[in-house]
């Protein structure tokens, strides 16, 4: 669970912009930047997922609609401007593509898990979009329809060698990049 006791005026802001319809100025930083990034927003919803609170704006420079931890929103301004949010479906449709958070154009990805762990598999529902297909040798293989390979290789990863992506074939490439940069990495620490 994330600490938001320092965002609480963040939270408050966004909270008025969205019932409001006011479009936001904000600076956001990320691990990877040294400096936060100011960004010119329509906040649309705060969505909790997995004991963080986040942001879905479109982003005026990208013209494409993003996620922002709220953790990471050093602060906030609240313009002049009005905005007509999407309807509710639209916005919907377009989280339906997330595999958790991150969401856009979607791709079939198929992983077929060993017989070990079909039974962990099949009671779930990981995504809307799934599809089971159980093999005769007890495996079942789960196709998904989702946007972001990083969030499923995420993942994936967690399953180790009880499951093999069969398409598409650049995700099982990265995942084995992956193994093999933490195996070089514990190698060459040792």
């Amino acid at each position: 669970m994330k600490d938001f006791s320092r965002s609480r005026d963040v939270i408050a802001a966004l909270t008025r912009a969205i019932q409001h319809h006011f479009t936001v100025t904000l600076t956001h930083a990320t691990p990877q930047h040294r400096n936060a990034v100011e960004y010119r927003l329509d906040p649309y919803r705060l969505q909790y997922h997995q004991g963080g609170l986040y942001l879905i704006a479109l982003d005026h420079a990208k013209e494409d609609v993003r996620t922002f931890a709220v953790e990471r929103i050093r602060s906030v301004a609240i313009t002049r401007s009005r905005f007509t949010p999407p309807p509710a479906a639209t916005l919907e449709e377009l989280q339906s593509t997330a595999f958790q958070l991150i969401h856009g154009e979607p791709q079939l990805v198929r992983i077929r898990f060993s017989p070990e762990q079909t039974p962990y598999i099949v009671e779930r529902q990981w995504h809307p979009s799934q599809k089971l297909e159980t093999l005769s040798d007890g495996s079942v293989i789960l196709s998904l329809m989702v946007a972001s390979l990083w969030e499923v290789k995420r993942w994936l990863i967690g399953w180790g060698s009880e499951a093999n992506v069969l398409e598409p074939l650049t995700l099982r490439d990265e995942i084995r990049s992956e193994c093999q940069l933490t195996i070089d990495k514990a190698v060459s620490s040792n």
